[in-house]
């Protein structure tokens, strides 16, 4: 027993082989089957099954029409199949004669192994895609964030700068208070007890009839009187800008006339202090500063040089550098002690948590030492046993705004 032909919907399909390739998805398929027997047709028992290669399915065998011997098919599964057909083969058991023919029906183009391939890249491809997608929205979000708070902080970081310059503002106002209240404290006390001194002595000079030297000592009060009430209004003039926030103003100061007013405040307390003034500052020498904040400095200073000399002197010159003018407030002293020494000539503004030693230092030294920051200037020290030698040196155009 043989295949004869194969029909595909009336249409004889070739057999090559032993192999018969089917369309995909064929109906109506038709196989047909020629045996050498002549005899009765009843006579023949013949049945097929049909299997998948590989498939672990139990064999079923369906009855084959004897007259026909035609085996119909229909939409197989893609894949190599086997057609057995039997034949008994007279009496006895399992005595059949098999014939096996070969069936393969192609896979859809969606169903081969280059498909299955090519979807399993572009699968690949898209989770890639998506996630790379998405790692570069959480990139841009992070960004968006970062630059927000890059911008809050940076405009944080403006407002904090803003209040802590307001606070060093207030504090520095505060603090100027301070050394205004100092400098009043300490500049008008001076003279008040040369004042005392001098109005004490007056009963005395009247009981032995010193007439002269009352009129000379009376005269001496209404001096020092008077350059009191022009130390206040300088004071007062001073303390206006800091309180409504004004800048400091320049003016021309004629240095001989501003050192010749110093000195005409000291005049009483030579009786205290018998020094030598010398004022060897030439006339025409000017600077460009404020002058009630250059006095306060220059008043303090010789101040100190008169308390601190006894018979000796009390000199205020000048010197013209190239890096600037000199104006030099020397005595013949006791000296400077090194720690204050080397305090006047540090670059520290102000020493306010570290004046333990104030009354060492001097509250004038320290009012000094403020209005020379305040005025853009340059303060030198000089000291031994021999005395003492203050340079306050005026830069070649100082702004002062």
């Amino acid at each position: 027993m043989k295949l004869d032909r194969v029909e595909v919907g009336n249409k004889v399909i070739p057999i090559h082989t032993g192999v018969v390739q089917l369309p995909l998805k064929a109906l109506q398929v038709k196989m047909y089957f020629a045996i050498p027997y002549f005899g009765h047709s009843d006579n023949l028992k013949l049945a097929y099954s049909l299997g998948e290669d590989g498939s672990s399915e139990p064999v079923r065998w369906f009855p084959l029409n004897n007259k026909e011997m035609i085996v119909h098919l229909s939409n197989l599964d893609p894949g190599q199949h086997t057609l057995v057909v039997r034949k008994a083969n007279g009496f006895g058991l399992n005595n059949y004669d098999y014939t096996k023919v070969k069936i393969e029906v192609p896979y859809p183009w969606y169903d081969s192994w280059w498909t299955r391939l090519f979807v399993i890249l572009y699968l690949l491809a898209w989770v890639y895609w998506y996630f790379r997608r998405r790692v570069r929205s959480i990139e841009t979000k992070n960004a968006r964030l970062e630059g927000l708070i890059a911008e809050r902080t940076q405009k944080l970081e403006q407002a904090m700068a803003v209040m802590k310059q307001s606070q060093e503002e207030v504090t520095y106002q505060m603090y100027i208070q301070s050394r205004i209240i100092a400098s009043i404290t300490h500049d008008f006390r001076t003279p008040m007890n040369s004042i005392i001194y001098a109005s004490s002595k007056i009963e005395n000079m009247i009981d032995i009839s010193r007439y002269a030297q009352i009129r000379e000592v009376s005269a001496s009060i209404k001096e020092t009187s008077i350059g009191i009430k022009v130390l206040l209004d300088n004071l007062l003039e001073y303390i206006r800008p800091m309180v409504h926030n004004r800048r400091v103003q320049r003016e021309i100061v004629i240095l001989s006339e501003l050192v010749s007013l110093k000195f005409g405040l000291l005049q009483i307390a030579k009786r205290a202090h018998p020094n030598v003034f010398i004022n060897d500052v030439p006339i025409g020498i000017t600077v460009s500063t404020n002058y009630d904040l250059l006095g306060i400095i220059v008043h303090n200073l010789i101040d100190n040089a008169n308390k601190f000399t006894y018979k000796g002197v009390v000199k205020v010159s000048v010197q013209d550098t190239e890096h600037g003018l000199h104006l030099i407030i020397e005595d013949t002293g006791i000296g400077i002690p090194s720690d204050v020494l080397s305090w006047l000539n540090s670059g520290t503004r102000k020493d306010l948590q570290n004046e333990v030693q104030t009354e060492k230092r001097g509250i004038g030294l320290i009012i000094v030492k403020e209005l020379i920051n305040l005025l853009r200037l340059q303060l030198k020290v000089e000291s031994d046993h021999y005395g003492s030698r203050f340079s306050l040196i005026f830069e070649k155009d100082i702004d002062m705004s």
